[in-house]
């Protein structure tokens, strides 16, 4: 690999760790927000919401119309979005303002989402399955340290600091947008000029034609599944370790770093494990195991075993999304942006629903029934998988 090129895949890479923070910086951030904009719970999920609502009209236009234009531009212009969008929060004055440039964050993100693994699929084919995965782990890394950089920069003493890493969050995503403009010129997918000319006409013809076919939609299915299974542990595990468990507030949430953190080593060697086998057999196999560890420690009691365990399991869902977007990008060759639009479509759908219908049925069962529906929901997805013949459309 030339060395412009490996300036732009370190480049893509600190990407994913700009677009981890714009998932899960409003969690650990919303005990200052709240009181900063004098609001309730449920207007602090309301953040949350509408992020998911940017996101899923974005990933509609991208799913029909996102190989119509150079996706590096629509990378540089998604992190600009997000750039602009973190600093005018430490401007914004009202919740109602807060809400429409929420909207916008979600926006960038998904762009970043579809268009970054759409752009490695196409410019680097025999390099996918490595670079992919290592996003991944680069996006995990983001996830990991957000709250660690929330609470260097945050004083919660002074309600007004929230704004402090938006702002410098904002910075960075600027930089990153600058960068782009000096080094993405010379990176180029590897169909030629005539190829991408006959794609960009037959997707103006036939916007829609991934969604004609059956095999889309069953990849959406299999996306929905798994993200509704991460979504409802990741809202709900901290809240059912203190009610069921018997863990204080801080050993709770302490959960949700052991399992993001197992995930971590799983998508540095993910590339090593995709060169011996295959990634739909990877999933299927490493979705199973995790399944089982799943149900195991959902019926136990010491907070220790229970952590190995979920560090276990995050090391064995590890590679899952990464999975998603290679299959998706290889069931559609030609429209690999469609089909990495539908991993982030997918998500948004399942951030709007997930979290409602699991604490509503917590309402009545509990929070034991919802989390083992969310681990059952991964494990069909992972026989789905398998079940599902491979051809390229």
């Amino acid at each position: 690999m030339k060395s412009y090129h490996i300036r732009f895949v370190i480049l893509s890479f600190c990407t994913y760790i700009a677009f981890a923070f714009s998932l899960n910086v409003s969690g650990a951030n919303a005990p200052v927000m709240m009181e900063y904009y004098h609001i309730n719970a449920a207007q602090m999920g309301l953040i949350l919401t509408m992020q998911a609502v940017g996101g899923l009209v974005i990933s509609v236009f991208l799913l029909l119309r996102g190989e119509m234009y150079n996706k590096i531009n629509l990378i540089a212009i998604a992190v600009i979005v997000m750039g602009i969008s973190y600093i005018f929060i430490g401007f914004t004055p009202a919740y109602m303002i807060l809400i429409v440039v929420i909207v916008f964050v979600g926006v960038g993100g998904s762009m970043v989402d579809s268009m970054l693994n759409s752009m490695l699929s196409d410019v680097y084919p025999k390099q996918k399955s490595t670079l992919i995965p290592l996003g991944q782990a680069f996006f995990s890394i983001g996830a990991i340290s957000t709250p660690v950089f929330v609470t260097m920069t945050v004083n919660p003493g002074a309600p007004e600091t929230f704004s402090r890493p938006y702002g410098f969050a904002g910075i960075f995503a600027v930089a990153l947008f600058l960068l782009y403009l000096l080094s993405a010129r010379r990176i180029r997918p590897e169909t030629t000029p005539a190829d991408r000319a006959e794609i960009r006409k037959r997707v103006g013809q036939n916007p829609a034609e991934v969604l004609k076919t059956k095999k889309a939609w069953v990849l959406i299915v299999i996306s929905i599944l798994y993200f509704t299974s991460q979504l409802g542990l990741l809202t709900w595990l901290p809240t059912y370790m203190i009610q069921n468990v018997g863990a204080d507030f801080k050993t709770a949430g302490l959960s949700l770093t052991v399992m993001l953190a197992g995930a971590l080593p799983m998508r540095v060697i993910g590339p090593l494990i995709l060169k011996k086998m295959a990634p739909r057999t990877a999933y299927f196999l490493f979705g199973c195991a995790s399944f089982v560890l799943m149900m195991i420690l959902l019926f136990m009691h010491d907070i220790l075993a229970i952590f190995i365990l979920l560090a276990a399991s995050g090391f064995l869902q590890g590679l899952s999304s990464a999975i998603l977007f290679l299959l998706c990008t290889e069931a559609f060759p030609g429209r690999s942006a469609s089909g990495a639009s539908l991993v982030a479509l997918s998500s948004c759908i399942s951030v709007l629903t997930a979290p409602l219908w699991t604490g509503w049925l917590s309402e009545y069962t509990g929070f034991r029934i919802p989390l083992i529906i969310c681990a059952c929901a991964f494990a069909v997805s992972a026989v789905m998988v398998f079940l599902r013949r491979e051809r390229a459309t």
